[in-house]
């Protein structure tokens, strides 16, 4: 995999972080899934694949910011 293919889902967890603060909910998921041919940019992943992405990227993110459950 491609860092070109990869930036955009990593970009979406660190949106999806900030606004959210939290893990990904199914909900959510499947809003950002819906979305991904808009977002993805010149990604060649396919949602699937960047889920997982996206929801490694918001777990890292929240143990790199233990504060960010407070806000």
């Amino acid at each position: 995999m491609s860092w070109d293919d990869a930036c955009p889902a990593y970009a979406v967890a660190l949106s999806a972080h900030a606004a959210l603060c939290h893990e990904l909910d199914a909900e959510r998921e499947q809003r950002l899934a819906q979305h991904w041919s808009c977002i993805r940019g010149a990604s060649r992943l396919e949602w699937r694949q960047a889920a997982k992405l996206v929801a490694d990227g918001c777990s890292a993110l929240t143990r790199l910011d233990p504060l960010a459950m407070r806000r």
